[in-house]
Order: structure tokens, then sequence, then C-alpha cells
């Protein structure tokens, strides 16, 4: 049997025991308690930052949707700003697909409409054009070249004819169900080519009676040419006619006589010919193929007797003998004669004892160049940069009309070539530069 105080002891331990248990209990609680309150205040945490980056993402798809709200007005804005200007061109502006189909169009073509719509409606029904080529055409055009354009052609607008440059623009949709669209813009310019048209009559006009003020210079001269010719076949046929009284004549003498009327009546048909080619109106360009040589021989003809008054000396050089040119005959003629006319004024009272005038022909690169050129000391520094513009002479008053040269870089120019003071030469030297004829280029 166990004592007293052994009983007592055993009862203490188990006291202990069951106390410790308790206070286990009790802490394991706190423990529980503590870290539940520790995953409370971690969610509140995370959930306060995660309300701050809410709010921070609201405010930036606020400022995003306002972005948003200015740039679709900056859209509009701009949108309404370009049908504005649309609207405000004279030029004729339409849209159509490449059936020629109508999609859109500005006032001023709307306007060809008389308020009726255009949509759906074929191009080819409301502008007529004139020329070999059509709107299907160009729109085939404007698929390989994305951008055609075409000058001063020839259509019907609003029942009356003009005439327009177009221009056609490619416009290829980004989304493939879409079909391409075509821009068409035309621009009237009927009154342009009016005017065109009326100074090209007026330069005509102009170039006829600077021709018919040269050849006025020269009449006196070119009476003389055909003056002495006609002396040289009467004194002949009165030596023929006495001639044939002998008896027997003789044969010699009759044929050395018929040759030199023959002869001299020839020299007189280049005279006339040269002045009917000068006299010959010219109704714009006429190119046709000439051997220089040719219009040389026809222009120094009339030039003669000026120039053996004034004792000067013409030398003709151009190389090779049949070179040719590409040129309007009546005109080019006139600028060879305003040439030759300017250099006999201009060395015909010179005290120099010598004096002379050179024609030099010849072949350059692709070109052919003709110079004339004179014993003269060459143009005056002072009006170097002058002397083409119109009206300017420094002739005497009464001695020139200040067109001649003007109008000789017209009909160069025309010609697509050039005419200028060859500043490097040591006399006065003019030169005019055209491109070789037909025969030439498809022989190089």
């Amino acid at each position: 049997m166990k004592n007293k105080d052994e009983s007592m002891i055993e009862l203490l331990q188990n006291e202990l025991i069951i106390k410790e248990k308790i206070i286990k209990s009790l802490m394991s609680k706190v423990e529980n308690s503590i870290a539940s309150r520790d995953n409370a205040f971690s969610l509140f945490e995370n959930n306060v930052v995660l309300q701050q980056k809410i709010l921070i993402r609201t405010d930036e798809l606020n400022s995003r949707n306002e972005e948003l709200e200015k740039a679709k007005q900056r859209i509009e804005d701009i949108a309404d700003y370009n049908l504005k200007v649309i609207n405000s061109l004279k030029e004729y502006l339409f849209v159509c697909y490449d059936d020629l189909v109508i999609v859109d169009g500005n006032k001023r073509f709307s306007a060809l409409l008389n308020g009726l719509s255009y949509k759906n409606v074929s191009v080819g029904n409301i502008i007529k054009l004139h020329q070999e080529i059509n709107f299907l055409s160009i729109i085939e055009q404007t698929k390989v070249d994305k951008y055609v354009e075409y000058f001063e052609i020839k259509v019907d607008l609003d029942g009356s004819p003009r005439y327009v440059n177009l221009s056609a623009t490619l416009i290829e949709d980004a989304l493939e169900h879409k079909k391409s669209r075509y821009v068409f813009i035309l621009k009237d310019v009927s009154e342009h080519v009016e005017m065109k048209e009326q100074l090209e009559k007026e330069r005509l006009i102009t170039i006829q009676s600077s021709k018919l003020a040269s050849l006025g210079e020269m009449a006196g001269g070119i009476a003389h040419e055909i003056n002495n010719p006609l002396t040289i076949i009467y004194s002949s046929l009165l030596i023929l006619r006495k001639e044939l009284k002998k008896d027997p004549f003789s044969m010699d003498v009759l044929m050395d006589k018929v040759q030199v009327i023959e002869n001299t009546v020839m020299r007189i048909s280049k005279i006339v010919s040269g002045l009917r080619t000068l006299t010959r109106k010219s109704d714009g360009m006429d190119l046709e193929e000439h051997l220089v040589l040719e219009v040389l021989d026809e222009v120094t003809l009339l030039c003669g007797e000026r120039l053996k008054a004034s004792s000067i000396e013409l030398s003709i050089d151009v190389e090779p003998n049949d070179l040719k040119i590409k040129c309007d005959e009546v005109q080019f003629s006139q600028v060879l004669l305003n040439l030759l006319s300017n250099a006999i004024d201009a060395i015909a009272e010179s005290p120099h004892e010598k004096k002379w005038i050179k024609i030099i022909g010849k072949k350059k690169a692709n070109n052919v160049i003709l110079q004339i050129v004179d014993s003269g000391v060459g143009v005056n520094q002072g009006i170097k940069n002058e002397i083409f513009n119109p009206f300017f002479t420094s002739k005497e008053i009464g001695k020139g009309t200040g067109l001649g040269l003007s109008l000789s870089k017209t009909i160069i120019e025309k010609h697509n070539g050039q005419i200028y003071l060859d500043n490097k030469s040591m006399n006065t030297c003019f030169v005019i530069k055209l491109p070789f004829s037909n025969i030439y280029s498809e022989a190089i």
C-alpha cells in the first residue's frame, strides 16, 4: 500500500500533467489566434493595394478614353476640313471603280448632273472623251503605273467641248474584300489652250511681218540679182539673132549662148524659189528633211547683191555634203536670212580691207552644228545678254525691228534646238544646234 505521501505526490503529478495540457491547449489557441490575426491583416493590406491599383487603372482608362474621344474629334475635324478643301476645288474630282461606276465626287463634279445623284452612274454617261483614249484604257494604264496624266485633251463637259488636263490615281484598298478605286481629277484649261492658239497665230503673223521687212530691206539687191541675169539673157539673144542671120551660122556659137541662157534662167529660178520659200505663209510647223547645202544656197542667193555691194566674201563649208536637218524650211530659212542680214549690216561699214562671212556646218555627237561667223570683233559686252530680247536692236533707228534674233530663238527652240552667241570665238559667231534628222538617228 502506498503511504499517504506517495499518494499525495502522485496526485500532484497528475494535476501538473493536466495543467500542462491545459496550458499547451491555451498556447495553441493563442498561437492560432495570432496567426488568424496576421492573416486578416495581410488580407487587409492586399485589399488596400488592389484598390489602389484599381483606382490607378481606372484613371488610366478614363484618360485613354478622353484621348480617344479627342482623336476621334480630330479625325472628324480633319475629314470635314478635307471635304471642304475638295469641294472648294475648281477642278472636277470623282472616284470610281474599275468598271467606271462612280462612288463619290466633289461639288464641281456634282454640278455637271444639275442636282441629280451620280451614285452607281457610269462616268462615260457624264463626260465624253474626244481623243482615241477612253476611260477604260486610262484605268488599265493606271493599274500598271499607279498614276497617269494627260494634257490638253478634248472632252465634252456640261454639253460643251472643253480642253482639260486629266490625272488618274489608283487607290488600292487594304481589305481584300474591297475593290480598288480610282481618283480622277480634270482641270479645265480651255482658256489656256485658246490663249496658246492665239499667241501662236500672232507669232506666225510676226514671223511673216519680219520676213517681209527683211525682204523689203533687200528689195533693191534682189531686183539687181534678177536684173543682171535678165541683161545676160537679153545680150545672148541678140547674139543668137545676129548669128542666125549668117549663112552658114556657127552651131558652136548657138550652143554656147543657149547654155548661157539656160544657166542664167536656172539662177533666176533659184532666186525666185528662195523668195517663194521666204514669203510663203507658215501655218504651224511643217517638219521635213532638207539638205543643209540646198537651204543655204536658196538663202544666200537672196543676199548676193548686198554681199557684192559691201565687198564681203561669203564661204560655205558643210561636211558631209549630204548633211541633212529636219526642219520647217520656211521658218529655218528665215533664221538664216536674219543671221546673214545682221552679219552684213555689222561689217558692211567696217574699215578692214578683208571682210568675210563663213557658214560652217558639221555633225557633232547627236547634233547638227551650224556656225555663222563674220569678220567682226564680236558683240559688245554690255548688250550680250539682251540681243535675244524682243524689240532690242543695236542698229540705227529705221534700220531694224529688233525682232530678228528674238524670232530666230523662238523658231530654233520650236525645232528642239538652240541658238546662241559663241563667247569664245575671236570673231562674231552665232551657233545653231539642232538634233539629227531621223535618217541619222536610225543609222546611229
